[in-house]
């Protein structure tokens, strides 16, 4: 089996240049796409600390198997107080236009990113975080580094850049 979320994800920072290395973490949620996220930071960069929320911290240990040898790495509960440099969305709240936020603007600043892997366009944790001044990016991006990895997986090579564009753009006009 393969999975496109790591690339996708790592493909979404390197087209934003951001680098994690030396940054403050926070990854909101320990649903599907949460480990891989994990995964893709710790083995490709070097944050300063990395803190994952969970409405159940004692019953989401199990989610850490693995990754029990990072000192740096705590699970809490979302009301946690501080700043982050790099806060993930790995919940699905965005899905939906009412969803709600799922952190608070109380740990972002204007020097903080916020990356929302839902697809929506502007959900309300990219708007919280804009509004404070820092950088909002969506999902869209991972899912389209996705679908170039799915596309390689199934034939052997990239898609033409052309052709993908081109599909990119019809889809970014739809939604």
């Amino acid at each position: 089996a393969h999975n496109t979320d790591y690339i996708g994800f790592l493909k979404t920072l390197e087209i934003n240049s951001l680098n994690p290395d030396g940054k403050k973490i926070c990854l909101a949620g320990t649903g599907g796409v949460f480990r891989t996220i994990l995964f893709a930071i710790v083995s490709n960069f070097s944050p300063s600390s990395i803190t994952v929320l969970s409405r159940d911290p004692e019953g989401k240990k199990l989610r850490f198997e693995g990754f029990d040898y990072m000192e740096n790495v705590s699970i809490e509960r979302y009301d946690i107080e501080g700043e982050f440099d790099l806060i993930i969305n790995c919940t699905p709240l965005g899905i939906n236009v009412s969803d709600p936020s799922p952190v608070s603007e109380k740990i972002m600043t204007d020097e903080t990113t916020a990356i929302d892997l839902t697809y929506s366009v502007k959900t309300q944790f990219i708007e919280k975080v804009e509004k404070k001044g820092g950088t909002g990016i969506n999902g869209r991006e991972m899912f389209f580094q996705q679908a170039r990895e799915s596309y390689l997986l199934f034939h052997g090579e990239y898609p033409e850049n052309e052709k993908f564009e081109k599909i990119r753009r019809k889809i970014e006009d739809v939604s």
